[in-house]
């Protein structure tokens, strides 16, 4: 401090900074949405999480999507394949560092539809001689091997049998034994699949 006279005097003081911890604030509005919401075997599911920070610290993102005890997959945005028909539950959670919140949801899986997309005869066939159809097979627009496809005629008369190759594809052989205009209709079936039994 300086006078009017130019006389000075000094005056110290020491003053402690002390570090004050500030009680950390977990991740917060954490939730998840997932599409599709009726998902089938072998189709894939995104999921999208949202969270927020009172720190604005960095969050991570874990994904537990096949009920166990593990992580399989992390980030904001993750997808994933669901190879059996059942409901899953999906866990997620959200981590600043210091503190985690987890959330979880239900999700079912349902079985992949069959469908008969195709049904191609010969045109023209003679009585006591071989005829043949060929069946095709999909499901979700995708061929289908390994179904079995049943070939009857449109009043319900069973004609026969096939499995379906790699292409979804196979042929019903039989004998046609009456003349007419006859009309033919297929069902497909397969382990692990909604069958297509509208025959």
């Amino acid at each position: 401090v300086t006078d009017e006279q130019g006389l000075t005097d000094t005056v110290t003081h020491t003053v402690n900074v002390e570090k004050v911890n500030v009680a950390n604030t977990c991740p917060a509005n954490v939730d998840f949405t997932f599409s599709p919401n009726t998902p089938i075997v072998g189709e894939v599911v995104t999921f999208t999480a949202s969270a927020t920070d009172a720190e604005n610290n960095a969050l991570t993102y874990s994904w537990n999507l096949d009920s166990d005890a593990a992580p399989e997959a992390a980030g904001k945005t993750v997808s994933a394949e669901f190879q059996e028909a059942k409901t899953y539950t999906v866990a997620l959670t959200v981590s600043d560092g210091n503190c985690n919140k987890i959330v979880s949801k239900s999700i079912i899986v349902s079985k992949s539809e069959l469908e008969v997309t195709s049904i191609n005869c010969f045109n023209t066939v003679v009585v006591d001689h071989p005829q043949s159809c060929s069946v095709e097979v999909k499901a979700n627009n995708f061929p289908v091997s390994f179904a079995t496809a049943k070939l009857y005629y449109i009043n319900g008369q069973y004609l026969g049998s096939c499995q379906t190759s790699l292409s979804g594809k196979c042929q019903v052989k039989f004998t046609e034994t009456s003349i007419g205009m006859k009309k033919v209709t297929a069902t497909a079936e397969k382990q692990g699949y909604l069958s297509d039994i509208s025959k």
